[in-house]
């Protein structure tokens, strides 16, 4: 037998880079498709991660992603009624309305 790994859930390469980013305020929307990867720039963010997320309108595709959002002492700024294209653009919206 022989196992083959096709699906790995790790951090993107440039994921340092975004953090950067969100702490020089470059962001005005991000929208967070999985628990997972909000949770890995949170972490590249370190310890200011609330405060440099917080000045940014966060959107989640769906519940369980907006739940780690709010785990990560964040708000989350919108919920996507869809996780389709048109769901995800609705929320974005939403969010830089407020």
């Amino acid at each position: 037998m022989h196992a083959v790994s096709y699906y790995r859930n790790r951090a993107a390469e440039d994921v340092g880079a975004v953090a950067r980013e969100v702490a020089a305020g470059s962001y005005e929307a991000i929208v967070f498709g999985s628990p997972s990867a909000f949770v890995r720039l949170s972490e590249a963010c370190g310890a200011r991660a609330s405060e440099n997320l917080g000045c940014i309108a966060l959107v989640a595709i769906g519940g369980t992603t907006a739940e780690a959002i709010r785990a990560g002492d964040c708000k989350v700024a919108a919920i996507a009624s869809a996780p389709t294209p048109k769901g995800i653009a609705d929320a974005v919206e939403v969010a830089l309305r407020r």
